[in-house]
């Protein structure tokens, strides 16, 4: 009876648990799991983690010491781990996925949509009613929402065009987990941009605001996404035009191993800032998103940094920051 009743209270507790904070918790997860995987040995830690030349020099690693392990356990998971690898070309599914439920949520907006619905109510039912108070304030957290879901618009369209014709489809092979883990993060990026603002939505169908995006917030969310988007494709740009393996060194490669990541960390930042609610300085759940982000390519411009300077010369690389000038 006892533990009938422990389990109705837990899952009478979960129900309480607002879908930002699902989302949320989801983030933090995914970027724990990252860190943790740093605590596994050095040749299945690379197998799990890199890709693309790095992931070439890591199999032929792995060949050349294979005699050399005796550990059985890691035996049977390096070869699950052979197995499960799908295409790196895979990449351009992100964006599709991205670009799609940036018209699917759209559309939920414009029409009042069933599946938003549930999820804006459920939010607003849950939390403290943050609804603006004025019809100014209303406007202007309209226009925010517009503005992000632009944003977001922009930069999964950017994104799936460099993939179809700038950058050249590799040969090499990405763990399934990489790109099961990439696709619930725009999944779930996508709902985080207007969760918070749930009860924003709800205003809007009831008021029927005009958006207003003039606000210092804006201008400065919109400056920090064209910076980190503009210099995200030059750097694209720039990678593709290198032969194979060669140390990129035009624009932010001359002070930065993998600048493309650091692009991409500013992109979403900016996105935290204009998405967010009411009253507040970020949206809390697209920061949870930033912060995976910032963890995930750490991890991988950490490697990038190590391959390089042993690819290149240690002279060449170890100067440049990895991904955050002055932290990493």
């Amino acid at each position: 009876m006892y533990t009938v009743q422990t389990v109705e209270s837990l899952l009478q507790h979960l129900l309480r648990i607002p879908p930002s904070q699902w989302i949320q918790l989801f983030f933090l997860l995914a970027a724990g799991g990252i860190v943790l995987l740093h605590a596994l040995p050095r040749s299945l830690r690379d197998q799990l983690m890199e890709y693309g030349a790095r992931a070439d020099n890591s199999a032929q690693g792995d060949k050349a010491t294979a005699k050399d392990d005796k550990n059985a356990i890691e035996k049977v998971l390096h070869g699950m781990i052979k197995v499960s690898r799908v295409p790196h070309s895979w990449f351009w599914h992100f964006y599709v996925l991205s670009v799609a439920t940036s018209v699917f949520w759209a559309w939920q907006i414009l029409t009042r949509g069933t599946v938003l619905k549930l999820i804006v109510e459920r939010q607003a039912a849950l939390l403290e009613n943050t609804a603006a108070a004025t019809e100014a304030d209303r406007a202007a957290n309209l226009g925010r929402l517009f503005v992000a879901w632009t944003m977001m618009f922009m930069q999964g369209s950017r994104r799936f065009y460099e993939c179809m014709f700038v950058l050249k489809p590799g040969k090499s092979g990405m763990l399934v987990a990489h790109w099961a883990l990439g696709l619930l993060f725009y999944a779930f990026i996508g709902v985080s941009l207007w969760i918070e603002n749930s009860a924003s939505v709800l205003d809007f169908w009831v008021t029927g605001c005009q958006a207003n995006i003039t606000s210092p917030r804006v201008a400065v969310s919109i400056a920090i996404f064209l910076y980190g988007w503009v210099n995200q494709y030059l750097c694209h740009k720039h990678l593709a035009s290198l032969q194979k393996y060669t140390l990129p060194s035009e624009g932010l490669f001359r002070y930065l191993v993998c600048p493309h990541y650091t692009c991409e960390c500013l992109i979403y930042l900016s996105l935290a800032i204009v998405s967010a609610p009411q009253g507040k300085l970020v949206n809390v759940t697209v920061l949870t998103g930033v912060l995976f982000v910032a963890v995930n390519l750490g991890a991988t411009a950490i490697g990038t940094k190590e391959w390089s300077m042993a690819k290149f010369g240690k002279e060449n690389v170890k100067r440049k920051w990895a991904m955050l000038p002055f932290i990493l």
